[in-house]
């Protein structure tokens, strides 16, 4: 009955990038798999119930905790929390202040409060999850991967190495020029990370993170209009791509 405290996951990701449903994804991958019960927070129940509702979930309206947590491993199980703290707005670039500060809490104001608390969330996770916007390319300098290198370089500064997951978002953008997507993923993800590595800004990432693996995955969509929106099955569920590959990755890393 021994359990041991297993890794503090946080997940980090632009506006709009999908870290959200990203979050949701992992939840609904582990919920296949899990032979004991994975306790959601209220937030993620309420973002993934929106899901199976309509088309797409609202966008951020305030700050909202998405985490869940799970047990891997029999005889010794580690109870391991995966999280993302979800704020309107941009948050990304201003956190890099904040870390390692010697600010007094108590004399910020609600926004600094903010910062200062994805701040720590960062300083105390033991893995990282840095989210890449797939729907951005070619657009790099768009997707916030320069405060990514940033935050890796002040955790190093300061005597902290992580290795961090690199997971690309929207990545059925892509599979046309891939088409074996479905029976290769080693294939697929090789295919996006040589196309995403050769932009500056990820090459950067790369030398800090120590050449860490890039993940793709997606929700299935089909178009309507001018708007993609998620397939489902006769019982309302979403289908997810990537996320078994990525989630059974991540158990194996511990």
């Amino acid at each position: 009955n021994y359990k041991a405290q297993g890794p503090k996951i946080f997940v980090l990701g632009p506006a709009a990038s999908g870290k959200t449903l990203f979050l949701a994804g992992c939840y609904m991958r582990m919920l296949d798999i899990a032979e004991i019960p994975v306790r959601a927070s209220n937030d993620l129940l309420d973002l993934t119930d929106e899901l199976h509702k309509v088309t797409w979930p609202s966008r951020t309206g305030g700050i909202s905790r998405y985490q869940f947590t799970f047990e891997v491993g029999k005889i010794f199980p580690r109870e391991t929390i995966l999280r993302n703290i979800d704020y309107p707005g941009v948050y990304l670039e201003d956190i890099l202040s904040y870390m390692y500060s010697r600010k007094d809490v108590n004399k910020m104001d609600d926004v600094e409060k903010k910062y200062a608390m994805a701040a720590k969330e960062v300083i105390n996770a033991d893995k990282l999850i840095f989210i890449v916007d797939g729907a951005k390319y070619p657009r790099f300098e768009e997707m916030g991967i320069i405060h990514y290198t940033k935050i890796i370089t002040k955790l190093h500064e300061n005597g902290k190495y992580i290795k961090p997951y690199i997971v690309v978002t929207k990545s059925d953008l892509f599979k046309e020029e891939y088409p074996a997507y479905e029976s290769n993923y080693v294939g697929f993800r090789k295919f996006i990370e040589e196309k995403f590595s050769q932009n500056i800004y990820i090459r950067q990432l790369l030398v800090e993170a120590q050449s860490t693996i890039f993940y793709p995955v997606f929700y299935h969509t089909k178009k309507i209009e001018d708007e993609y929106i998620p397939l489902r099955d006769d019982n309302r569920n979403v289908y997810i791509f990537g996320f078994d590959k990525f989630m059974d990755s991540l158990v194996e890393d511990w």
